[in-house]
């Protein structure tokens, strides 16, 4: 049922000629606002998020480039929200899992200060996916390798340093 018969159900006389019209117009805009509210439900949540998803990005401090897509974007928001550091090895393969990156940490020590090795052996490849992708997206992406640094020097103990290798 559309707006405009709800309100012409609110008269107890059948409205004609201009008021007609003015029950149109008025159901059209309340149409209109009602689509709207049910789009914003899905900007309420990062993974369904595509409007928004730059307020959810400012929120938790991330900078996105042009180059990522709306899936890595996302992928990104959930992981700062998920995780709060660790100073477990398995916290931060796990997160790199979550991601979509296979890992392993190495430990050594540099002088006075702690630090790992992390080897990343594969790039996640996202598909396009038309409820998760934006219509200027290519068909098919990897993600770069700046996405997990950058979530990993976030959550690392504060006296270690990571230096990154590829495989």
């Amino acid at each position: 049922m559309l707006h405009r018969d709800v309100l012409r159900l609110l008269s107890p006389i059948d409205l004609q000629g201009a008021h007609q019209l003015d029950l149109s117009v008025e159901g059209a805009a309340l149409d209109r606002s009602f689509n709207r509210v049910n789009d914003l439900l899905f900007e309420m949540f990062p993974d369904t998020s595509s409007e928004l998803i730059s307020r959810w990005e400012q929120r938790y401090g991330l900078i996105s480039t042009p180059l990522q897509t709306l899936q890595q974007r996302r992928n990104l928001v959930i992981a700062r929200i998920r995780y709060r550091g660790s100073l477990c090895q398995q916290f931060y393969i796990t997160i790199a899992a979550s991601l979509g990156y296979n890992i392993t940490i190495d430990e050594n020590f540099l002088g006075d200060r702690y630090a790992w090795r992390v080897t990343v052996s594969n790039t996640p490849i996202y598909e396009f996916y038309v409820e998760d992708s934006c219509c200027e997206e290519l068909l098919l992406d990897w993600d770069e390798p700046f996405a997990l640094e950058g979530v990993l020097q976030d959550l690392k103990p504060a006296d270690t340093q990571i230096i990154f290798a590829y495989a």
